[in-house]
C-alpha cells in the first residue's frame, strides 16, 4: 500500500514537471485550454493523476482553473510581466552573487558563450530564441550557485515562463518585459570567480 503511494505521488509529480515544461516551453499558447482526456493520452497518466498536476500548477499560476470551462494556460498581462521581471532580478542578483562565488572557469566560458546568442538573437529579432537563450542562461547560473531555496521557489519556476506566457512576447513583438530583462547579460558577464561585489552591484543598477 505505501509503496503505490509512492508510485502514484511520483506519477502526479513527473506530469506536472512534464506539463509544466510544455507550458514555459510554448507548446500550450496562453488561453488555450487544456483537455484532460488529452493531456491523460500524452502523458500516459490516469485522470485522477492529471487533475492533480493541474491543481498545482493552477498554484504556481501557469494555470488557470474556470468553473464550467475547465482548466486553461493562464495569461499574463504585461504589466504584471514587468512587475515580476522586476522582482525577478532582486532574486537573481541573490543567486548570481552566489554564483560568482562558486563559478569555475569553463562555466564562465559557457556564460560568455550564451550571453553572445542573446546578443545574436536580439540583433537578428528571434525574440523567441532570445526567450529560450535566456531561460538556459538562468538556469545554468542557478545551477552554479547551488542555491536550494531559490530554485524551489515559484520565483524561478513559474515566473521564469513569464516570456512564454505575456502575450506580447508570444506574438514575437519586443515588449517591455524583454526589454526589463535586457539586465540578463551584464549580471551573466560579472559572474567571474571573486567578484561577487561586481555582480551584486550589477544586480542593483
Amino acid at each position: 500500500m505505501v509503496s503505490e503511494s509512492r508510485r502514484s505521488d511520483s506519477t502526479a509529480a513527473q506530469t506536472r514537471d512534464a506539463l509544466r515544461d510544455a507550458i514555459l516551453g510554448g507548446e500550450y499558447m496562453p488561453g488555450e485550454r487544456l483537455v484532460e482526456a488529452q493531456l491523460t493520452e500524452r502523458f500516459g497518466a490516469s485522470r485522477f493523476t492529471v487533475r492533480v498536476a493541474l491543481q498545482d500548477l493552477a498554484g504556481e499560476g501557469l494555470v488557470e482553473v474556470q468553473r464550467n470551462r475547465g482548466a486553461l494556460v493562464r495569461k499574463v498581462s504585461l504589466d504584471e510581466a514587468v512587475e515580476i521581471t522586476e522582482v525577478r532580478m532582486v532574486l537573481e542578483g541573490l543567486v548570481a552573487a552566489r554564483a560568482a562565488e562558486r563559478v569555475t572557469d569553463e562555466q564562465a566560458s559557457e556564460l560568455d558563450e550564451i550571453g553572445l546568442l542573446m546578443r545574436r538573437a536580439v540583433t537578428a529579432g528571434e525574440f523567441r530564441r532570445y526567450s529560450d537563450l535566456n531561460q538556459r542562461l538562468h538556469a545554468l547560473i542557478r545551477s552554479i550557485a547551488g542555491h536550494r531555496t531559490a530554485s524551489s521557489s515559484g520565483c524561478t519556476a513559474s515566473w521564469s515562463g513569464t516570456s512564454s506566457c505575456c502575450r506580447c512576447c508570444r506574438a514575437g513583438r519586443r515588449c517591455r518585459c524583454r526589454s526589463t530583462s535586457g539586465s540578463s547579460r551584464p549580471s551573466a558577464t560579472a559572474i567571474r570567480p571573486g567578484r561577487r561585489r561586481r555582480c551584486v552591484r550589477t544586480s542593483r543598477a
